[in-house]
């Protein structure tokens, strides 16, 4: 399902499905569940939003997820794909990512809260 699918869903169904989205792609890790259930519940929306580079750039769809009481909200990038998991790879030759990097990756290319670093894309 897509970020335009998504945008349709109510807030509380929108905030489940992704939370369930990251538990099927994150690989098993036994304080994962606890810790996501946690991040989600501290969650009031997980908005889609549409932005486009120039006006001749296609609308690209983004998520932000939005904490409870203005504590702020966490940015992501879209999802890699599979060759820029390949290129990824070919660039970190001397390291191997690990599963769960990859993973995560399959999920957001990159995911910072407000203006910090966070985990930022790898090109």
């Amino acid at each position: 399902m897509g970020g335009y699918e998504l945008a349709y869903l109510p807030v509380k169904d929108r905030i489940g499905f992704t939370r369930e989205f990251w538990l099927t792609k994150l690989p098993y890790h036994p304080n994962l569940d606890g810790f996501l259930t946690q991040f989600f519940l501290s969650l009031d929306n997980v908005g889609v939003f549409l932005t486009e580079r120039t006006f001749q750039d296609p609308f690209e769809a983004y998520l932000v997820y939005s904490l409870t009481d203005n504590h702020g909200f966490f940015h992501e990038e879209p999802p890699a794909g599979e060759s820029k998991l390949i290129e990824l790879q070919k660039e970190f030759s001397n390291y191997t990512l690990s599963g769960d990097d990859l993973a995560f990756f399959q999920i957001h290319h990159g995911f910072a809260k407000l203006t910090e670093t966070g985990i930022t894309p790898s090109t």
